[in-house]
């Protein structure tokens, strides 16, 4: 289910993605002695799978993020309620990413599933932020 608004933060990329590791606390995949925080939703998917907006908005971010997200593109839209929130779509693989400032609609292409940044594999993560905070978010 698309994005509406801050509170309804379901995201269903498509058939061919999988939930893998939620948003909350996790067992670090890189040190499995270390606890972390995770602070949005990754989905398997096979690299090159095609990532479409949650949500209609303005692009405020689109490259590379040297801080672990590898490939990403930020969202920002405005919810039903008139609040202002931002979705996060990390680990692409570069291709198909929109220019900064572009206007993307609902369900729009906005990438392609790769494994950049700190990934153990193809994957998307994805994000829901209101005022500067991750928000949790169920699969749809």
């Amino acid at each position: 289910m698309p994005l509406s608004n801050p509170t309804d933060t379901s995201y269903g990329p498509g058939g061919q993605f999988r939930p893998t590791s939620g948003y909350g606390t996790r067992t670090d995949p890189f040190q499995s002695s270390r606890v972390e925080y995770h602070p949005g939703q990754d989905y398997a998917a096979p690299a090159g799978t095609l990532i479409s907006a949650a949500a209609t908005g303005t692009v405020v971010y689109s490259g590379y993020n040297a801080g672990g997200y590898g490939n990403t593109v930020v969202i920002k839209s405005t919810g039903g309620d008139g609040s202002t929130f931002y979705t996060l779509y990390a680990h692409q693989n570069g291709n198909s990413m929109p220019a900064l400032d572009s206007w993307v609609g609902r369900g729009e292409v906005i990438g392609e599933v790769g494994n950049t940044g700190r990934s153990t594999g193809a994957h998307l993560h994805f994000e829901v932020l209101n005022a500067n905070a991750t928000i949790s978010h169920a699969s749809g």
